[in-house]
């Protein structure tokens, strides 16, 4: 093994031993053409022998920049440099609702991954996301007010493995750099009209010229989240639709309000990023002593703290008005 890959190497190492079953599966290595997946699939390719799992990389082609032939052509040469199988996706990117070009862009490519995944059937996704990009999105879910989003993109993640997450940004480019490996940067990444764009070029220089370990730093608080936020769900009431109002009255706030959204999430049928606030006076109406019903849109949901119970449901389309009591 090359020693400059040795780093990288013993960091997967310690995110690939978490995973259950993992002799004799497949992994999918997310090759986008950067050097971090440049360095995701070499590493993944060295573990493999010594883990007894296998590998194929998959590029996901969106389109969206000029720049779309040249990614493509180092993500293959990645895998080809790696002895890693090697296919491409293209996918059409078209933003839903209020969805941004980047979340959409963002939907796209993960639907493609875990469709590829089943298609080649690999247990798991693997990205080369590292702490630097950890910590950014700590502080972007933070500024957006995203709540238990702050836990987001730990190294284990359901069937998502991030490998190099022990490593930060600078520290993957040196090492791929030291490797020689073939990359190159996509221009979206560094486009300030994107929120990621913009922490990545204006706010992140800023912030390590002041503190210079702020992405390991971040990237721990994220950890330290993740590890509040699983705690406390185990505490907090199983999820339903429907609640006494007395019982989650008398719940601690931290519980009550992941009850409360637990009940939102359970209702609609998936996560929620957003209605934070509304799921915080619904709380506050919860505990209040009498007073009539009251109702709190989250998102595309009600909360409903009536006299005795407490329930969510779905809007309707379009529905601007309060469900009845």
């Amino acid at each position: 093994m090359p020693a400059p890959l040795r780093p990288a190497y013993r960091e997967a190492r310690q995110v690939l031993a978490r995973l259950h079953g993992l002799h004799r599966s497949r992994l999918l290595a997310a090759a986008s053409g950067g050097p971090d997946s440049a360095l995701l699939v070499h590493v993944l390719a060295a573990a493999a022998p010594r883990m007894g799992f296998d590998v194929v990389g998959v590029h996901v082609d969106h389109g969206l920049t000029a720049a779309a032939h040249d990614l493509a052509h180092h993500a293959r040469a990645a895998c080809d440099g790696a002895g890693v199988p090697f296919f491409a996706v293209r996918v059409h990117v078209q933003a839903q609702g209020h969805e941004g070009l980047e979340s959409a862009a963002r939907r796209a490519r993960w639907d493609a991954l875990r469709a590829a995944a089943r298609s080649h059937g690999a247990a798991w996704v693997c990205t080369g996301h590292n702490a630097t990009d950890v910590a950014e999105t700590f502080v972007q879910r933070i500024l957006e007010g995203a709540g238990r989003g702050q836990a987001a993109m730990q190294p284990v993640d359901g069937t998502t493995v991030r490998p190099l997450v022990g490593l930060t940004r600078a520290q993957v480019r040196r090492i791929a750099g030291a490797l020689q490996l073939p990359s190159v940067d996509d221009p979206m990444n560094d486009n300030p009209a994107f929120l990621r764009g913009w922490m990545r070029t204006r706010l992140w220089p800023i912030l390590v010229e002041r503190f210079p370990s702020a992405d390991l730093t971040l990237a721990r608080a994220a950890g330290l989240a993740a590890a509040d936020r699983d705690a406390l769900d185990a505490l907090s009431l199983d999820v339903k639709t429907e609640h006494a109002r007395a019982a989650l009255a008398r719940l601690p706030e931290a519980l009550r309000l992941r009850a409360l959204r637990g009940m939102v999430e359970a209702a609609r049928g998936g996560p929620l990023r957003t209605g934070a606030e509304a799921v915080r006076r619904a709380s506050s109406a919860v505990v209040a002593r009498g007073g009539p019903t009251r109702r709190f849109k989250v998102g595309d949901t009600w909360l409903v703290v009536g006299t005795d119970q407490v329930r969510a449901q779905r809007a309707a389309a379009g529905d601007r008005a309060a469900p009845s009591a």
